[in-house]
């Protein structure tokens, strides 16, 4: 199996985490299982509460194209839809190996 590897930025530090493909579904399950953060992705990953909004870092890394309500979510919540993703709507999967991403915190 093929290593991917993440840089997640939370609280000033950044933490580097391999993972690989099917190991999480999604980034928000990686980083609730990796960080111990309180009320991360408290609906579970339908990209509803915004409660797992990433700051895109690594801007040359590919990702999967707004989906559902991700969109409406960010833009209701007055974020900048090309900087900040739901955490939620990124799957792990290994055209995502090198992604930098910063948890956004109110």
């Amino acid at each position: 199996m093929d290593k991917i590897i993440l840089n997640i930025q939370s609280e000033g530090v950044e933490y580097r985490v391999t993972t690989y493909q099917n190991e999480y579904r999604s980034l928000m399950q990686l980083i609730r299982d990796n960080s111990f953060l309180e009320d991360f992705g408290d609906c579970g990953g339908v990209g509803r509460c915004c409660t797992c909004v990433v700051e895109i870092i690594s801007k040359e890394i590919p990702l999967t194209p707004f989906d559902g309500n991700e969109r409406a979510t960010i833009q209701k919540h007055d974020l900048d839809a090309e900087k900040f993703r739901l955490a939620c709507q990124i799957m792990i999967d290994k055209s995502i190996d090198g992604l930098v991403v910063k948890v956004f915190q109110e």
